[in-house]
């Protein structure tokens, strides 16, 4: 039994988009898509399947926001990575960059989103989140979407990248940037957390991320790996494994706990650093927060110039472990 694969690409510039940063290419992208969508993955002629990709030629698009809810099987690619910026300079009310709302299987490569102007301007309007994974209204999590070579930089009012009820998520190589003091670059949530039969999952690979990480009552296997942030919020989580990577720059703390209980933590060759004109007060500081379960595997803390140690607040530690850590 051999099943074939049908590949259909649609590019952007049939459709009328521009691409000089100048032009408002929403009306043409979106076109393109709702055009990939209609003939997207799905049972073709017998043992055949259809999948479809938007093609980006190299360029600057200047857009407003576009739907991608429940798709399935779409692509959002440039042809040179790193090579399309999508300037999210022309809404009218805040709203998502990109919403993938109960997709499935999709993926999206080279793409970097902007909250700014093509000149680098903060936004009259800022978007709400960047690239959003969130389950559906009626039912259905954003599930096995990716991102690679993506980013999002530029004033977002909750996040660069914002997942809500998002399982199995991937993303290799994105950069992740927000102007915000007030808000978090990256926001994983759960609309269910403690739901065992369904757990959130997302697996952040080669991320570097400038500013915050924050984790709101999140289940189980969380993980992020090789990802460069500067400081890990967790709220009311359970079950986050971080493998390798780096947490540092100026701030409070590196990692932060907060809401009722957090619970089993697992670092794993993580080097935790600071810069020396800010250098971090804690490693780990629980907001008035149990936190229950936290090993330390060969991570190293030396020359961080904490001004209060390892550990500290107004909540509890309990069951740490430390194997081949450097403090």
């Amino acid at each position: 039994n051999v099943r074939v694969y049908c590949f259909l690409m649609v590019n952007v510039r049939d459709f009328g988009a521009v691409g000089d940063g100048s032009a408002d290419d929403t009306l043409p992208i979106q076109n393109a898509i709702n055009s990939a969508r209609a003939n997207g993955l799905g049972p073709a002629h017998g043992n055949r399947s259809r999948a479809t990709e938007v093609w980006f030629p190299e360029g600057s698009y200047s857009i407003s926001s576009l739907d991608c809810t429940k798709s399935v099987g779409l692509r959002l690619a440039a042809k040179v990575p790193w090579g399309v910026t999508l300037y999210a300079d022309r809404q009218v009310i805040s709203q998502p960059v990109i919403d993938w709302t109960g997709s499935l299987g999709c993926s999206s490569e080279g793409i970097a989103l902007a909250a700014t102007s093509p000149g680098g301007d903060r936004p009259a309007i800022e978007p709400t989140v960047g690239w959003l994974f969130a389950a559906s209204l009626g039912g259905g999590d954003s599930t096995a979407n990716y991102l690679i070579n993506c980013g999002a930089s530029g004033w977002f009012q909750y996040g660069g990248l914002f997942l809500f009820g998002a399982t199995n998520m991937g993303f290799q190589y994105c950069n992740f940037e927000q102007s915000r003091g007030d808000a978090p670059a990256v926001y994983v949530g759960a609309h269910n957390p403690w739901a065992i039969t369904s757990p959130y999952q997302s697996i952040v690979g080669g991320v570097a991320v400038t500013g915050e990480v924050s984790f709101h009552q999140c289940g189980m296997g969380n993980q992020l790996s090789g990802a460069v942030a500067t400081t890990l919020l967790l709220y009311d989580t359970y079950c986050l494994r971080f493998w390798g990577g780096v947490l540092g720059g100026s701030g409070s703390d590196h990692v932060r706990f907060w809401g009722p209980e957090n619970r089993s933590f697992i670092f794993v060759g993580t080097q935790f650093e600071s810069e020396a004109a800010i250098p971090k007060q804690y490693g780990f500081f629980a907001d008035g927060s149990v936190v229950n379960g936290l090993t330390l595997i060969s991570c190293d803390f030396r020359d961080n110039g904490y001004s209060l140690g390892l550990t500290g607040g107004s909540g509890t530690f309990s069951n740490m472990n430390a194997l081949g850590t450097v403090v």
